[in-house]
């Protein structure tokens, strides 16, 4: 995950822990946000200055500290969504590999029927 998108997680959870919509949020902020502005720093779309970390907090009720990346937490979430994305992978390749093995099985059987034939006439 990038730093955008882990501030942005945690503000769509700190959002929704507040009980807010995004365009409720967006509209508390001291220099309002629409809504799509809230959507896409949630999707880590968007990249924070410092003033925006601060007014968002200051909206959420949190610190600005509480925004950032905690590199412990951040890194094993990163590691996880890697991880997710890897089994993904791995998971389509044994398809693909399963696919191709019937295949292969297929042609050979194919081939032993066109040997049968050569060696009967």
């Amino acid at each position: 995950m990038t730093p955008e998108e882990i501030v942005g997680f945690k503000v769509a959870r700190l959002r929704e822990a507040a009980g807010l919509s995004q365009a409720q949020l967006g509209a508390s902020m001291a220099k309002p946000w629409s809504r799509q502005a809230v959507s896409a720093a949630e999707k880590g779309r968007r990249a924070f200055t410092l003033a925006d970390l601060t007014a968002v907090a200051a909206a959420l009720n949190v610190s600005t500290a509480s925004l950032l990346p905690d590199e412990a937490i951040d890194s094993r979430r990163a590691l996880e969504a890697e991880l997710a994305v890897a089994e993904r992978a791995l998971g389509e390749a044994l398809i693909q590999c399963a696919d191709l093995r019937a295949r292969v099985t297929f042609l050979r059987a194919q081939l032993d029927h066109y040997e049968e034939e050569d060696s009967d006439g």
